[in-house]
C-alpha cells in the first residue's frame, strides 16, 4: 500500500492537445508509462453503497475496481490488469492492488452481468481489504493517459482525455447508450507533500479549475442523468 496527496484540475476535453503540449513543456514524460488507454470496471452494492460515500463527502471514502490497459495508439491490450481498492482519506490517497487472475481480452468483452466479475473483489480480502457488502460492477469507464514527472518536485502528473463509459451492467444500471464527458483531468500526485506547484494554476487558460472529480460519481451521473 502507499499514500500521497492527490491534487486535481479539470479542463475542456476539446482542449486536450493544447494542455498536453502545455504539460510538455514544463515536465518530463514518465520514462517508463508514458502513455496508455485505461479501462476500469467500477464495482458497487446494490444500494450504491460506494456511490453514496462520494455524495455524501465522506471523510473516509473507498472505491473497488478492476482495471487493464491498452497502447494510447493501437489499442492493443496489455496483458497486466488488476483488481483495486482505492481509499482517499480527507486529502491523502491510498491503493492496494493485485492480479485479478483473469484475461485483459476476457475483462475487456465478456458481459459484465457474468458471475465470474463477482469473484474478483474478495481476492482483496487478502491484502486487509474489509469488504462489508456484495459487490456487483456497475459500468466501465475508459480514457486516455498521459504521464509526467515534474523534474523539479518529482512529482507524478496525469492529463486525462476522452473519458467515456463504453458499456454497462444491465443488473446495475438500465441504460446502455455510450457517455463521453466534455471535461479531462489533469491529477497531480505526490507523496509526503500537501501542496501543488504555482505553474500548474495557469491551467485556467483551458477553461481549467481545480476540483474534486470523480470519474465514477461523474460518470454515474451522466449515465443516469442523476443531480446532487
Amino acid at each position: 500500500m502507499y499514500a500521497n496527496h492527490e491534487f486535481k484540475f479539470t479542463y475542456g476535453n476539446h482542449l486536450a492537445a493544447k494542455v498536453v503540449n502545455w504539460m510538455e513543456k514544463r515536465c518530463v514524460p514518465d520514462p517508463t508509462f508514458p502513455a496508455s488507454r485505461i479501462s476500469s470496471i467500477y464495482y458497487d452494492s446494490r444500494d450504491w453503497i460506494i456511490l453514496r460515500e462520494k455524495l455524501n463527502s465522506e471523510y473516509l471514502k473507498l472505491k473497488i475496481r478492476v482495471r487493464w490497459y491498452a497502447d494510447a495508439h493501437s489499442s492493443q491490450l496489455f496483458p497486466s490488469n488488476f483488481i483495486e481498492a482505492k481509499y482517499k482519506i480527507g486529502s491523502a490517497r491510498k491503493k492496494v492492488r493485485m492480479p485479478s487472475g483473469r484475461e485483459s481480452d476476457w475483462l475487456a468483452t465478456a458481459p459484465m452481468y457474468l458471475p465470474d466479475f463477482m469473484q474478483l473483489p474478495p481476492l482483496l480480502r487478502s491484502l486487509g481489504v474489509v469488504l462489508r457488502e456484495n459487490l456487483f460492477p456497475a459500468f466501465q469507464v475508459s480514457y486516455t493517459r498521459r504521464r509526467f514527472i515534474d523534474p523539479l518536485t518529482g512529482a507524478r502528473l496525469c492529463v486525462d482525455q476522452d473519458i467515456h463509459v463504453p458499456r454497462t451492467n444491465p443488473l446495475m444500471i438500465s441504460t446502455t447508450r455510450p457517455v463521453c464527458m466534455p471535461v479531462g483531468v489533469v491529477e497531480y500526485k505526490q507523496q509526503g507533500y500537501d501542496d501543488f506547484p504555482d505553474w500548474l494554476s495557469q491551467i485556467n487558460a483551458f477553461q481549467g479549475r481545480r476540483a474534486a472529480f470523480s470519474k465514477y460519481l461523474a460518470s454515474f451521473q451522466h449515465i443516469t442523468n442523476f443531480q446532487h
